[in-house]
Formats: structure tokens, sequence, C-alpha cells
């Protein structure tokens, strides 16, 4: 599998994982098992030679935040400097095309 297929993979598990998590009070998985998934993700991304950061900054390309409409403080910044905020399935829909 490509690092992209990969990828597309991982966000999918992620969405599933939140999705079980908030929507049914309970998980498939583990705190550990979700952070393992995120770690690869994250190494999948750069692997392709993105950046993931936990910061929002002037180099930042987009703020990935499942709540875009959100007032959390990375939101904010983010609007502040014109980062786009997208979702992760807009991330999905943009390694698709």
């Amino acid at each position: 599998m490509t690092d992209i297929g990969r990828i597309k993979e991982l966000i999918q598990l992620l969405i599933h994982y939140r999705n079980e998590y908030y929507n049914n009070a309970n998980s498939e998985v583990s705190d550990l098992e979700y952070d393992r998934l995120f770690d690869e993700l994250k190494e999948r991304i750069e692997s392709c030679g993105g950046k993931v950061s936990g910061a929002v900054s002037t180099k930042t390309s987009y703020l990935i935040n499942n709540n875009v409409s959100s007032s959390s403080g990375k939101n904010e910044k983010a609007k502040q400097l014109g980062v786009p905020i997208i979702s992760e399935n807009d991330l999905l829909k943009m390694i698709k095309s």
C-alpha cells in the first residue's frame, strides 16, 4: 500500500473511532491505539513531504479540526492569519483529487 493509500485509511479509522466514542459514549479502541494511529498518520504525512505541527503560524497551510466553527485558540489564530480550517473529511477529499 502506498503512503497516500495508508494516509486515507488512517484518517478513515481515526474518524470512525472518534465518531464511535462521541456518538456511542464508548470506544472500540484504546487511547493508546488511537495515539498509535495518529502517530503513524503523522509519519506518513511527513514521508510525503508534509509537516505536522501542534501550533498555528504563518507557515501553516491548513488547520485540520473537525469543528471548523470552534472558538478554540487554534481556530482563532488560524482565522487571524488567514489559514484555512478544514475537517479530516475535507483532507480526505483533497487527497482523493
